[in-house]
């Protein structure tokens, strides 16, 4: 099969989530078929490096299942890796990011499909995917509000109309697979080598238009041990990563931040400060991130504050420590 013959790539990034893939596999199967010269989609999985019984689980759905099931199996190294892997290895024209502990709901890539190939050509060439709602699993709210005006096609790029409506919720995207693999993940070192998924978006989204639609289309069963339900511990553990992230949002989209939401411009000059000094970057090294002068100057003395913090959260700890003298 070649990127021709396929529409989509289900690409599902995974580690030890043998108990959730089951949903994610029972909503793929659930799919509506469409009529189609080529192959509808397929399901990719990267497994990164899970110690439990996903491999077994996938064997059986690849013997089992009337789509095409792939297996990539390899050391761990965190999600923004195996994402990186899956669009390399992807053969569809798309990439639907579906995670382990998602659902896809019934329905969901025919209409995808058909609003797709509703637009002209010549929309289709400059138009980067297609993004729509998600819905919290549980509650079956859905999440954030309807994004304004949908279905359209945003007038310029993404991330302008997100800023403009100040429309920024837990969306769900089938997105060209060559424009993700303009905007890989850099590998970075230490322990935790997370790089968030906005890290992209803030950049793709900024390039291309999308189609935008009202429809609620992915669920979401956040898992207790996941990255979603625990910021305050993830936003130290994975500094580095979210640290591009925040740095990157603000070179590519100060701008946007400025003119429709200067308060978000302020809060991830804050946060990208923060993640500096609990990476330990060296404040130069850090500053150098930033490609406005202004962005130095403003982020420089609150990473030194936060390098200060750091400090005597320290030495109050160890006092804490200390055996209490009889």
């Amino acid at each position: 099969m070649n990127p021709a013959e396929v529409v989509f790539t289900i690409l599902t990034p995974t580690y030890n989530r043998a108990h959730t893939l089951p949903r994610v596999y029972q909503s793929i199967c659930a799919q509506e078929k469409v009529e189609t010269e080529r192959a509808l989609f397929e399901w990719l999985v990267i497994d990164d490096g899970s110690t439990d019984t996903t491999g077994e689980l996938i064997d059986r759905y690849q013997k089992e299942a009337a789509f095409p099931i792939r297996y990539s199996y390899g050391p761990n190294k965190g999600k923004s890796l195996a994402l990186n892997k899956g669009y390399d290895l992807a053969r569809g024209e798309f990439c639907v990011i579906a995670d382990s502990d998602d659902a896809m709901a019934p329905g969901s890539l025919r209409i995808f499909f058909e609003s797709w190939f509703s637009l002209p050509p010549e929309k289709q060439i400059t138009c980067a995917g297609i993004s729509c709602c998600s819905m919290d699993g549980y509650s079956g709210k859905r999440m954030g509000r309807e994004p304004p005006g949908a279905p359209l096609l945003t007038e310029t790029d993404f991330l302008t109309y997100c800023y403009k409506n100040r429309w920024f919720v837990e969306g769900w995207s089938a997105v060209k697979t060559g424009v993700f693999r303009e905007f890989p993940f850099p590998e970075i070192k230490g322990p935790d080598q997370f790089v968030p998924e906005a890290y992209s978006w803030v950049q793709l989204g900024r390039k291309y238009p999308f189609l935008v639609l009202p429809d609620t289309l992915r669920i979401i069963f956040f898992q207790p041990d996941g990255y979603t339900l625990n910021p305050k511990a993830n936003l130290r553990k994975q500094a580095r990563g979210r640290f591009l992230y925040y740095s990157a949002n603000i070179n590519w989209n100060r701008d946007l931040m400025l003119r429709y939401w200067p308060s978000r411009y302020l809060r991830d000059l804050l946060q990208a400060a923060r993640t500096a000094a609990f990476a330990g970057f060296p404040s130069g090294s850090a500053l150098q991130s930033f490609r406005a002068r202004i962005d130095r100057l403003l982020v420089l003395p609150i990473i030194l504050f936060s390098k200060l913090y750091l400090i005597l959260e320290s030495v109050l700890t160890l006092k804490k420590a200390e055996p209490v003298k009889s």
